[in-house]
């Protein structure tokens, strides 16, 4: 299980983020990441799994894709 301490911090303020909702409807989760100190947020949206919210959050400018 995935937990805040493997987000990267803020791109923009380099403050801590966390995971802030989590619903569920059949195998989705509804859920997004903010910064605690910019209030910086990914897109509220059904993603696949916490995993998946995760890389979006983490991704940065250059970073290759696997």
């Amino acid at each position: 299980m995935m937990n805040n301490e493997d987000l990267k911090s803020c791109p923009c303020c380099k403050g801590k983020a966390e995971i802030c909702k989590e619903y569920t409807y059949n195998s989705d989760v509804l859920c997004w990441i903010e910064c605690n100190e910019c209030g910086l947020q990914t897109e509220k949206y059904y993603y696949e799994n916490r995993q998946e919210m995760i890389n979006v959050w983490n991704k940065r400018p250059g970073d290759r894709d696997e």
